[in-house]
């Protein structure tokens, strides 16, 4: 085609697109893109034809052409934005959304595009400060107030998230899902009463809204009323026998009722869930037998936390007691205490440069599933993890002769500024320092600060000199590089008190006793109605009678410790300063 004829036959498809006579408009477009494959126009309109019969994928390969020249439009830049984020691909959606930007000034679907595309990468300060730009051309949006809302309770901004929550509902109030933002908002603030209104709300606009059934079912089984939780995701399994999320929910609680049987294998449903942690060794064929393991490379590798971790690398002794080879690959934190594990062949905390030398993975946390755990058979021997002689004996050496009664104390389990699904159950978790601080009554006991992490040891170094008079309370937290050296201290100490975090682990693991201070909602490896575990021979739980109830715990706390103490013959002593 000539340029004239390719003016001619754009111009004309240009006419039969805006008369949605999209058939013809193809049949012109088509022929120009034979004639030049990457005529700009040409395949921006036929991107949008082939999006609006469904061809994503084609519009996209066709937008993509446009927008790889510097010339493309900003509605060829935003287009293709969008068409990406409904695939889910954030980076490039955000990227091409900002160019489109950028060509073409601020406008109201860009910048609210934008926002979800932050959403989905989890930069909420970046798309909080977008929907608010969307908000500010358009405040009647309801799409953009509710979603703004949402981005606020991921901020911690909760007043904020309740305002932009509420202005949404005032425009329409009968969509499901603004109460379900609502609702996570006000669980997040630990106000659960109210999180059942509004889920209650949502499920009377749609008695079968997933999600508002699982929200409901989460919040009563922090609120300790189980079996209407159970009910509950029973519903959700009933309405979408499939949803990951619904059997992920749905095995915490099978595992805090006891119920191991059924919970490992629903918790396998963490690999589809929405939240799904990274599954980073599918090319290595997954160990599912235990038969046939003798000689048998093995990569078992963590997937969660910490504690998580020291708990379930219990596992590792019994794979190679079948002839398993076994690779451990953890967190860089747990190397050095981890090491000399027993039963594994190699240790790494960075991942192995070559997969085919190993038969088999598997992540740490399937392996009680694989073991067929129940109540009958958990691993519970300790200790299973010990201090490194010489930095145990140098904290011997530095504590000097003992005179009292040695208590190592926890009371912050941590914050992920990057998880806020977890901000609320942090909250939950942790004492207020102001709290624990009562324990300096008991003057026959030395207590050892072993708080890492922040903010809680800043923190500490502000509120000690406030709450914290006598000097029965000693910190070498700055001495504590890692976990090898907790752990060296630790052996040196006759009990650690603290809330449910990695540390209660690593002293456990050790077999020193341990009191944990359990909130009302408890984790699912506590198990309901218990004050010993059978995980750890050695911990006592000190559980919450009533939610948020910290000042009964440490009261019992302060009974039990004080009759330790004395029937240890801990009396009067000088204190050991830092």
């Amino acid at each position: 085609m000539t340029k004239q004829e390719h003016i001619a036959a754009l111009s004309l498809a240009e006419q039969y697109f805006f008369e949605k006579n999209h058939t013809l408009a193809e049949v012109l477009l088509n022929k120009i893109l034979i004639s030049e494959g990457g005529h700009a126009r040409a395949n921006e309109l036929l991107a949008y034809i082939l999006d609006a019969r469904g061809e994503k994928a084609l519009a996209i390969m066709h937008l993509t052409r446009v927008c790889e020249n510097a010339a493309a439009s900003f509605e060829a830049l935003y287009s293709l934005g969008s068409y990406l984020l409904t695939r889910q691909e954030y980076e490039e959606a955000a990227k091409y959304i900002n160019l489109s930007l950028k060509k073409g000034g601020n406008f109201f679907e860009g910048l609210h595009d934008l926002g979800l595309a932050y959403i989905g990468l989890k930069k909420f300060n970046e798309a909080s400060h977008c929907l608010q730009g969307a908000v500010n051309l358009n405040p009647l949006s309801f799409e953009a107030l509710n979603n703004l809302g949402a981005v606020l309770r991921n901020l911690g901004e909760f007043s904020e998230s309740l305002k932009y929550l509420d202005a949404a509902i005032k425009i329409d109030p009968g969509q499901s899902g603004v109460w379900l933002n609502k609702g996570v908002t006000f669980d997040t603030m630990g106000q659960f009463e109210d999180a059942l209104q509004c889920y209650d709300q949502a499920l009377k606009i749609n008695s079968e809204y997933l999600e508002g059934i699982c929200n409901k079912a989460n919040t009563l089984q922090c609120m300790g009323r189980y079996s209407q939780a159970d009910s509950l995701y029973r519903r959700a399994l009933e309405i979408a026998p499939n949803d990951a999320d619904s059997h992920y929910n749905h095995s915490y609680l099978c595992l805090l009722s006891g119920d191991f049987s059924l919970g490992w294998r629903k918790y396998e449903a963490r690999w589809s869930s929405i939240d799904a942690p990274p599954y980073i060794f599918r090319n290595i064929p997954r160990l599912d037998s235990l038969k046939s393991l003798a000689s048998k490379s093995l990569l078992v590798w963590s997937e969660q936390g910490l504690g998580d971790t020291i708990q379930f690398c219990r596992y590792i002794s019994l794979l190679s007691n079948l002839g398993a080879k076994v690779t451990l690959l953890v967190q860089p934190a747990l190397f050095s205490l981890l090491k000399d594990l027993d039963g594994i062949a190699t240790i790494t905390d960075s991942q192995p440069e070559s997969i085919a030398e190993f038969d088999f993975q598997i992540p740490l946390m399937s392996l009680p599933l694989l073991f067929d755990t129940d109540l009958s058979n958990i691993p519970a021997k300790t200790p299973y993890i010990f201090a490194d002689p010489l930095k145990a004996s140098v904290w011997r050496e530095r504590l000097g002769q003992k005179d009292r009664l040695r208590v190592g104390l926890v009371w912050s389990g941590g914050f992920r500024k990057d998880l806020p699904a977890l901000w609320g159950v942090n909250r939950r978790r942790n004492i207020p320092f102001k709290k624990i601080a009562s324990l300096q009554e008991l003057d026959t006991v030395n207590f050892y600060n072993l708080q890492k992490g922040e903010p809680a040891e800043s923190e500490f170094l502000i509120e000690a000199p406030k709450f914290w008079s006598k000097k029965n309370l000693i910190s070498f937290v700055g001495e504590l590089k890692d976990f090898s050296d907790t752990a060296a201290l630790i052996e040196n100490l006759d009990l650690v008190i603290t809330v449910d975090t990695s540390t209660a682990h690593l002293a456990a693991a050790m077999g020193k006793p341990v009191w944990i201070l359990n909130r009302f909602d408890a984790c699912w490896r506590w198990l309901l109605d218990r004050q010993d575990s059978p995980w750890y021979p050695t911990v006592t739980l000190y559980s919450q009678q009533n939610p948020g109830d910290w000042d009964e715990v440490i009261a019992r706390v302060k009974v039990d410790l004080q009759a330790l103490s004395q029937s240890a013959g801990g009396g009067d002593s000088r204190i050991y300063d830092n």
